[in-house]
């Protein structure tokens, strides 16, 4: 059947998708899971078709059923992320947080080289700011993220005066709660935090759970694929972080 086909071609692809995003690239996996699973439905819908027994209907129906909410559940918080990577208009900030975003070995991943630009930028138009770059050692790195930041910024003719290590962060709440210890002992002052533009939203909610009142400077992500994949997985991270009492709400 032409029906049966087109399900076994569309499930193969996504496969084949999946194995390229999961074991190929770096930073796909969340997405390349969802396409896995996509691929599973079409397959499930090709062995399907055909089932005359009802109760083996009615579980094809339940199945279709749930395919669907979570297809638009996805897509909903995609764009709920999405609408809202434009961030805050620049203004002057005695600290920005450049929140860390991981490293291959020493060297800055296209992410966090994303953010930090946009720091450089910043901290050149209002020079008399103070950085505090956030983030620990993670699984492959031979430094810490805050370090890796550190080395940058100085290479573009940021003073080290300027700069803050905050070296014990090992995610977007801990760069918060650890930056805002940092601030406080300092007495005190406006802040800024700098982000990717597909971050930028649960960041800001997280920062007001801390209580932080915050800018929030989004860094316009270099590569439209990494906007989208990463646009996906932040709605399931803003999910995650409501259902764990990190944020207040999800809009």
């Amino acid at each position: 059947m032409i029906m049966r086909r087109t399900f076994y071609i569309l499930s193969a692809l996504c496969f084949i998708i999946s194995f390229i995003f999961i074991f190929c690239l770096i930073g796909y996996k969340f997405t390349g899971f969802l396409i896995f699973v996509l691929g599973a439905f079409f397959l499930y819908l090709a062995l399907s078709i055909g089932i005359r027994k009802r109760s083996l209907k009615i579980i094809r129906g339940i199945v279709i059923a749930l395919a669907a909410i979570g297809i638009i559940f996805t897509t909903a918080m995609t764009g709920v992320v999405m609408s809202r990577m434009n961030g805050d208009a620049d203004i002057p900030c005695d600290y920005i947080i450049v929140l860390g975003a991981g490293l291959d070995g020493e060297t800055p991943s296209l992410t966090l080289v994303d953010r930090l630009r946009r720091c450089t930028d910043y901290m050149n138009d209002f020079p008399e700011s103070t950085a505090i770059v956030s983030g620990g050692m993670g699984s492959g790195e031979t430094i810490t993220e805050a370090l890796a930041m550190e080395r940058y910024l100085i290479s573009k003719g940021i003073s080290p005066s300027r700069i803050i290590k905050e070296e014990k962060a090992t995610n977007t709440n801990e760069n918060l709660i650890f930056s805002k210890e940092i601030i406080d002992e300092r007495n005190g002052g406006s802040v800024a935090i700098i982000s990717s533009d597909y971050h930028i939203f649960r960041a800001g909610k997280l920062a007001e759970k801390q209580g932080i009142s915050a800018t929030m400077l989004a860094a316009r992500t270099t590569l439209p694929i990494l906007r989208i994949n990463y646009a996906v997985r932040e709605g399931f991270a803003l999910v995650k972080a409501r259902l764990l009492g990190h944020i207040q709400e999800l809009i």
